[in-house]
């Protein structure tokens, strides 16, 4: 999903204990509110850092249904397919799987695992598009396949075919070239090919924590409760990765690049340029005083789980998506304030996204998701896109 999560969350860190409730089967209608909801639990129970702890501090301020209403939001603007194909019957679903899938989802603090979802969660979805036949996503391929993409030199088109999985000990390009059936598998950077998946928990302070791998197996080992994986210092190892302990509230966090505590943020403080760990102050009540320049005085963020963005002072709700409605970018690479097809401008209204040619200066502004700005002119809206061999 992340466009919207996509680029700021990279590296799950640590997972206090707890999880929500369980389902034991969940409606075709209800996939992405269920997934959404495991974002909800994930980013309550987890520990993370950078952008994905804002998330985090918004769950905290808000409660479930505003959580859970926010994140499938952002899911059906990205994920429109697949309940659709599953009601349809182009995709067969197992309910029961699923459920178990996400409620597996819940309790791990795999923001990796999250991201992929729908597809996350392939043994509840079975396709009907035969090997070798034309598709959409690896959803609609039959059996252990999946929707390979190649690009035509000569057409300058891209076929997207069904092709089987491969399995352990065989070429691969990407981890989700491998099959699962004989358990969990990655594709080894080491030596390109298929190999076992592992994980390691609850490692102890000053242990690595960063992903070992070699030409065999690959093992994720992740930090004990409260604990962030951060990369090494050290100029001599620099590529690895050890469990470290977080700076408490109060603590000067001006010139390190270990992190806050959970629920914590490496803030100034007004009237001074030292930042020390504090709580982001969230406001979720329309009118309210807002300011998201710290220069300017205290922070007071509207919640973007209520719809509020921060104008000309006062928290002021999202407008209803369409063209010319009130709009907010909260976060600097996500944008769900307006539908599918429009951007916020520069004036927070929704304005229809542009076509190739067009001038522009951000992604968000592109019908395609691609603004070229690598002249010095102004950017170019271009397709990211090929088009498919007909």
């Amino acid at each position: 999903m992340r466009k919207l999560l996509v680029a700021s969350i990279a590296l799950f860190v640590a997972c206090d204990s707890d999880s929500g409730g369980s389902n034991t089967s969940i409606p075709a209608s209800q996939i992405n509110e269920s997934i959404a909801d495991a974002y909800c639990e994930v980013f309550t129970n987890c520990t993370f850092y950078h952008d994905d702890a804002l998330y985090s501090a918004f769950v905290a301020a808000s409660d479930r249904t505003a959580c859970r209403s926010f994140f499938t939001r952002l899911i059906d603007l990205q994920f429109t397919t697949i309940e659709a194909k599953v009601q349809s019957g182009a995709i067969t679903y197992d309910s029961a799987a699923f459920a178990a899938c996400i409620n597996a989802l819940k309790s791990s603090c795999d923001l990796d695992q999250l991201d992929d979802q729908p597809s996350g969660c392939d043994a509840a979805f079975e396709g009907k598009v035969a090997l070798g036949a034309p598709c959409e996503n690896s959803l609609d391929c039959v059996g252990d396949a999946r929707c390979e993409e190649s690009f035509s030199v000569t057409d300058r088109c891209v076929t997207s075919l069904c092709v089987a999985r491969v399995a352990r000990g065989e070429a691969c390009d990407f981890n989700g070239d491998c099959s699962q059936s004989a358990g969990p598998t990655t594709c080894t950077s080491a030596s390109d090919i298929c190999v076992p998946f592992t994980t390691e928990a609850n490692i102890a302070e000053g242990a690595r924590c960063d992903e070992a791998f070699n030409a065999n197996s690959v093992t994720r080992r992740t930090c004990a409760t409260g604990l962030f994986c951060l990369d090494n210092t050290n100029d001599e190892d620099p590529d690895q990765a050890f469990c470290r302990k977080p700076f408490a509230q109060g603590s000067d966090c001006s010139d390190s690049d270990l992190p806050c505590a959970k629920g914590l943020f490496c803030l100034a403080s007004t009237g001074t340029d030292a930042e020390t760990c504090q709580p982001l102050p969230i406001v979720r009540t329309v009118g309210a005083d807002c300011n998201v320049n710290s220069a300017a005085g205290p922070l007071a963020i509207c919640s973007m789980f209520e719809q509020l963005g921060c104008d000309s002072g006062k928290c002021k709700k999202w407008g209803d998506g369409t063209a010319g409605a009130y709009c907010d970018v909260p976060l600097d690479d996500t944008e769900f304030s307006c539908d599918r097809g429009l951007f916020c401008t520069a004036t927070s209204t929704c304005a229809t996204q542009k076509a190739v040619g067009a001038a522009c200066e951000d992604w968000n502004e592109c019908l395609d998701g691609y603004c070229d700005s690598s002249s010095d002119q102004t950017g170019v809206c271009v397709s990211a896109v090929s088009p498919v061999c007909s």
